[in-house]
């Protein structure tokens, strides 16, 4: 069991059989549909952007990240 204590999750998405979540204060969380083997990044530049995810991407700012 993976615990994200303080985690505050604004968005997420299912893509190509991962869950991607993004958290409040700029982590991209990445896991499988069981909901372990967990991968977090850093997008300390996606903090405070207007974002969304769609199509297998993540926007935001004038920025785009594939989700792979």
């Amino acid at each position: 069991e993976k615990k994200f204590e303080f985690a505050i999750f604004v968005k997420s998405n299912i893509y190509n059989n991962y869950l991607y979540i993004f958290e409040k204060t700029g982590y991209l969380i990445k896991m499988n549909l069981n909901l372990d083997n967990a991968q977090v990044f850093k997008l300390s530049e996606a903090v405070d952007k207007i974002s969304f995810m769609g199509n297998g991407k993540f926007y935001y700012g004038d920025k785009i990240l594939d989700l792979l």
